[in-house]
């Protein structure tokens, strides 16, 4: 049965090519009709034309080349367009030649397919929020620097350096003993200047500190005023407790009196069981001579810590609007490896954030934690922070202390130790008594030798008066000279023992002496300084006692040109996900690794096998689907999302 040719074929110049980095994505066919209604040639009549075959057309090869692609439909036999790439043009004679032509896979069944399962290594998201794009781009920035930097909280103490009663700072005691002391009047009697008071007797005492339960063993003994401060020291060297003393360190007021809890701790109920009294703790008690009448008492440490106050929290916030003052049209810009917040301590240690782990790329919390040991620790640590993919629909504060970073927040500070008082403390009663037994010997030296020398001198006398003149068978002359004799032996007799009452007493002077010499060398024993460890001084002179949060970027050409990169080819997904052929106002980029493909019959219709492993390599070879007919003009890369009033 004979029939009239009636296949038609329409020429055009399209801008994709048969590479198919790009594809015309056409959503309904009303829009397709629309794009191909005004071709810029058309032939008519032909025979059943078929794919990958050479059509002859009348026309000089040189006038066909302007053309790159054509649809053709066998009216015959259907009424369904066919779309192909025009490959080349072979010249006949100079009206006529072969145009030969493949198949547009995608362009003519795109309608005819479903993607049933795919795994998506990237794409443009619909949803450019932090929390739905957390996967990190496999971009290698070689250098950073920075383009903003925030302070938190400054821990270092106001006017350091200019005096304790300056407002702005606490002075902290740590402390292993903060004993009851009592002092006896050991001044020479009727004295009432100057009075000697010798360490009689030391009490251990210890307000310890509980931390949430758990005991820390020491007393932290605070201090608002130098004066309270330099009694305490000459309390401890003076009673020779100094070396309870296990560091001294100074915090800034606001953030001590917040952070801490302080109590007098004889106001407070007593300890039992294990643990050490505090009912006289920091009391002095002076004695007179008599060991039991109180001339005075004082209060040298009066301010202790009991904890710390848990309803308290510092937290700071940074938040940058721009990366080196460029507004990026992709939100993963403010991503790692991009850029990064930096949390830096400001003493060599520093820690990386990675921002899409935050709640917002762009904006990081962080939370200031103190903790107490013989200084004062600040810990600081990022809140809603890696803890899911899904960090951004949090709505409770979180933080997490493996991505923290910890620094000092306080300042140590040296101290006196007054080794001779110390040693006068510790030998005070002995050395008193030494003193006073040496006094009292020369005294009874002198009084004793006194009354040796009387008796002898009498003795010498009673011997003369008693010699009867009148005895028999002696004389009167030789009784004189017994007299006489008798009284120049007591005489030898007393001079003897003089001398020796003197040389006890010589050698009683000299040992008293030797003992005040012996003293007077102690108290000319060095001082020494202790707590000498300022491995934190830089900062704290520096007023840097304070963590940096730095924003770092690469720089501004480089960011750039990564958000141009972004726009025209999408963000990492890696993810198993139908992909999105839509959702952008001008084109949506797709890769897939792994897609599986099914055909749908569209008027009995439908592609073969081998097109549809075609479609399936298009998609895993990567492709730009446009939106828009000036396909391949990327222009200033503005691509939002549709229906995005954010901008």
């Amino acid at each position: 049965m004979a029939y009239t040719p009636q296949g038609t074929i329409a020429f055009y110049r399209v801008p994709w090519k048969s590479d198919y980095k790009d594809v015309r994505l056409f959503t309904s066919k009303t829009e397709e009709s629309n794009y191909f209604s005004s071709p810029l040639r058309v032939e008519q009549n032909y025979t059943y034309i078929r794919d990958k075959q050479a059509i002859k057309v009348n026309a000089n090869a040189e006038a066909m080349s302007q053309y790159n692609y054509i649809r053709y439909m066998n009216e015959n036999f259907s009424l369904k367009w066919f779309y192909a790439f025009i490959t080349g043009v072979e010249y006949i004679n100079q009206n006529a030649c072969y145009v030969y032509f493949e198949q547009d896979v995608y362009t003519t069944w795109w309608d005819c397919f479903n993607i049933k399962s795919a795994f998506v290594e990237r794409e443009h998201t619909n949803d450019d929020s932090d929390a739905y794009n957390t996967e990190t781009e496999s971009i290698q920035v070689t250098k950073y620097q920075q383009d903003y930097v925030g302070y938190g909280t400054n821990f270092t103490p106001n006017s350091l350096g200019t005096g304790l009663d300056d407002d702005g700072k606490r002075i902290v005691v740590v402390s292993i003993n903060v004993p009851y002391l009592k002092f006896l009047d050991k001044s020479p009697e009727g004295a009432q200047e100057n009075r000697d008071f010798v360490l009689e007797h030391s009490t251990d005492q210890m307000y310890e500190t509980i931390i949430n339960g758990a005991g820390t063993g020491l007393s932290y003994v605070v201090f608002k005023t130098a004066s309270d401060y330099a009694k305490f020291l000459s309390v401890m060297n003076l009673s020779g407790q100094i070396e309870s003393i296990i560091a001294v360190f100074c915090m800034r007021d606001n953030i001590f009196d917040s952070m801490f809890t302080t109590h007098d701790p004889q106001s407070l109920p007593q300890p039992t069981g294990i643990y050490k009294p505090y009912k006289h703790i920091g009391e002095v008690v002076f004695y007179d001579r008599d060991g039991t009448t109180v001339i005075g008492t004082d209060r040298y440490a009066k301010l202790f810590i009991s904890g710390i106050n848990s309803n308290y929290t510092i937290t700071n916030t940074f938040t940058v609007a721009n990366v080196s003052g460029y507004t990026p049209k992709n939100r993963k810009i403010f991503h790692y490896p991009f850029c990064k917040w930096v949390i830096d301590a400001q003493n060599g240690n520093s820690i990386d954030i990675i921002p899409q782990l935050s709640q917002f790329s762009n904006s990081i919390t962080i939370f200031s934690d103190i903790a107490l040991d013989i200084s004062a620790t600040a810990r600081i640590i990022p809140q809603n922070y890696a803890l899911s993919e899904t960090i951004g629909a949090q709505t409770i504060d979180y933080y997490n202390l493996n991505n923290s970073i910890s620094f000092e927040a306080s300042y140590n500070v040296p101290f006196e130790k007054d080794n001779a008082m110390i040693w006068k403390a510790l030998n005070g009663n002995t050395t008193a008594t030494q003193l006073k037994n040496a006094r009292d010997k020369i005294n009874l030296d002198i009084l004793m030798g006194g009354l040796d020398m009387a008796s002898a001198f009498g003795a010498g006398a009673l011997n003369m008066a008693i010699t009867p003149a009148n005895l028999t068978g002696i004389t009167a002359s030789s009784n004189a000279t017994r007299g006489i004799t008798g009284a120049i032996g007591a005489g030898r007799q007393t001079v003897s023992e003089a001398t020796d009452m003197v040389r006890a007493s010589a050698r009683d002077i000299m040992q008293l002496a030797e003992i005040e010499s012996n003293l007077s060398d102690k108290n000319n024993l060095p001082s020494q300084s202790m707590n000498m460890t300022l491995d934190n001084a830089y900062v704290a002179q520096r007023n840097m006692m304070k963590v940096a949060v730095r924003h770092m970027c690469p720089t501004l050409s480089e960011v750039k040109k990564y958000d141009n990169y972004l726009s025209k080819y999408g963000y990492a997904t890696n993810a198993f996900k139908l992909p999105n052929l839509t959702g952008r106002t001008n084109w949506n980029y797709v890769k897939t690794t792994e897609i599986t493909i099914t055909p749908v019959a569209q008027n009995s219709y439908a592609p073969t096998d081998t097109e549809l492993r075609v479609i399936e390599d298009i998609f895993n070879n990567g492709v730009t689907f446009w939106h828009i007919n000036d396909v391949g003009n990327y222009g200033d890369y503005t691509n939002e999302i549709v229906g995005d009033t954010n901008g």
